[in-house]
């Protein structure tokens, strides 16, 4: 399984989930990390769908309402969080026990 997590700077997950530069995509086997990478955005629209086409799963702080439904409507769920720190979002909303 993938999720995406917009960032800035490959570490924080960034506060408006429209204006990142990119995203952190985390793979998980197993409830384990197994790869990780980064996907840098060029433009604006419909890219973020593509750029994260293969994911599950967006992990994010705040979301707007039309690119949420987009994400459905590709069966990306969305998640959110109030952490800061992408791995950790990731740590305790897939690899809990």
């Amino acid at each position: 399984m993938k999720i995406a997590i917009p960032s800035d700077d490959k570490v924080k997950i960034t506060q408006n989930f429209n204006n990142a530069k990119g995203f952190i995509v985390y793979e998980l086997d197993n409830k384990l990390l197994v790869n990780f990478e980064y996907r840098e955005k060029n433009h604006q629209g419909n890219e973020v769908i593509n750029l994260i086409d293969d994911c599950s799963s967006v992990i994010c702080n705040k979301i707007e309402v039309d690119i949420r439904e987009e994400l459905a409507k590709n069966d990306i769920k969305v998640l959110k969080t109030i952490e800061s720190n992408a791995k950790k979002a990731v740590l305790n909303l897939f690899c809990s026990t």
